[in-house]
């Protein structure tokens, strides 16, 4: 997962997406972290979503003793991974990290979970059958919404990136950040290209080659605003795309409310 993370909206590519031009003249910007999109309001985000993953496990291990069956916690993690789903939507854009990581992310670098306790297989059954623990925990924390599409803000925004970068301003853009890489002697012709470059993918502190390919790309970015102007972009569609399923955007945040809601008051001390 290392140096994927910024490469994973570009492979969610989906047909049908134009690319309207933005209706205000992009900011300079560098750092994206912070930066909300319009669909933002309708997508949990990652502390949200550790939220609802402490509270589901809670239910999980209530339901398992109930049964029963010893299902020990996991111990508590520090996060890993981007803080927002901005933050590396874009490319890397955060000069101060990338100093000492390059194109990682330091010590939220993803690693892999260590796998659950093994369980014999009464316990396999009550945790995993059609009327199991996960199964009764997942209705627990989602009550009250059947059928509501829950992945369609996921989509459009995948759908939105798609589209963001086969807008003519991003396009150009994209060339205007390829031509500084090449004077600096770095020949890539995607912003999203260096961090999926195989020769930083090991593990362990960056080397110099990969500090300096990371500098290049961030001072590219800055010269010639491709953070602003793809942003910018981006947002534009999305507000259509937010626009045409407003209804069912608002009934998914509404929902994502009462998730959380429920899940804050399981896991209060």
């Amino acid at each position: 997962m290392r140096k994927l993370i910024t490469v994973a909206f570009a492979v969610a590519l989906l047909a049908g997406c134009s690319a309207p031009a933005p209706v205000t003249a992009p900011p300079a910007l560098l750092r994206s972290a912070d930066l909300r999109l319009p669909l933002d309001d309708y997508l949990l985000a990652p502390a949200e979503l550790r939220e609802l993953s402490a509270a589901r496990g809670l239910l999980i291990r209530r339901c398992m003793t109930a049964a029963g069956v010893d299902y020990p916690a996991r111990a508590d993690a520090a996060p890993k991974g981007p803080r927002t789903w901005n933050e590396r939507r874009y490319g890397l854009t955060d000069p101060d990290l990338a100093a000492v990581a390059g194109y990682g992310l330091g010590d939220r670098e993803p690693v892999a979970d260590k796998p659950p306790p093994a369980l014999d297989a009464a316990a396999k059954a009550a945790l995993d059958g059609p009327r199991g623990c996960a199964a009764r925990a997942g209705e627990e924390q989602r009550r009250g919404d059947p059928g509501l599409d829950r992945d369609l803000p996921r989509r459009l925004a995948a759908q939105s990136f798609a589209g963001s970068r086969r807008a003519p301003e991003v396009v150009d853009v994209f060339r205007k950040w390829s031509e500084c890489m090449r004077v600096n002697g770095f020949g890539y012709d995607d912003p999203l290209a260096p961090p999926a470059d195989r020769r930083f993918a090991g593990p362990g502190e960056p080397a110099a080659g990969e500090i300096a390919t990371a500098g290049a790309d961030l001072e590219c970015k800055r010269r010639t605003n491709l953070v602003g102007v793809w942003f910018t972009a981006e947002a534009a569609i999305q507000n259509g795309l937010v626009g045409g399923n407003r209804a069912q955007l608002q009934r998914i945040r509404q929902a994502n409310d009462a998730e959380l809601a429920l899940s804050r008051r399981l896991i209060a001390p």
